[in-house]
C-alpha cells in the first residue's frame, strides 16, 4: 500500500494464490497497476477478486457469526430453568 499525498491508501500490487487442488499445481501471480489496455483489464479483475473475498469474509464475521452468537445467548437464557431464588425474587415484584 502506498500513501499519497491527499491521505488515501493505494495498492501498489495484488497477490492472488491457488493453492495445491485436487493434482492441480499450485498458482501464483502479481498483478501491478497497468502499463497498457490488457494490464489493465487483469488490474481490475485481481481488485474485483480481492473486494469479492473481502465481502464475502465481512459477511460472514460481522453478520453471521455475530447474529449466531447473539441469538444464541438469548435462546439458551429463554430455555433455561430458573432456580428457586430468582423465582422467589420475581414473585415479589408481581
Amino acid at each position: 500500500m502506498f500513501l499519497t499525498s491527499t491521505g488515501t491508501l493505494r495498492p501498489l500490487a495484488i497477490e492472488l494464490t491457488r493453492p495445491l487442488n485436487n493434482g492441480k499445481p499450485q498458482w501464483k501471480h502479481v498483478y501491478t497497476p497497468y502499463r497498457d489496455a490488457t494490464d489493465a483489464w487483469l488490474w481490475k479483475l485481481a481488485k474485483a477478486h480481492v473486494l469479492a473475498h473481502d465481502s464475502g469474509y465481512h459477511q460472514l464475521v460481522s453478520h453471521w457469526l455475530i447474529t449466531f452468537f447473539a441469538s444464541l445467548s438469548v435462546f439458551r437464557a429463554a430455555n433455561e430453568p430458573m432456580n428457586t431464588d430468582m423465582n422467589k425474587t420475581l414473585f415479589m415484584f408481581v
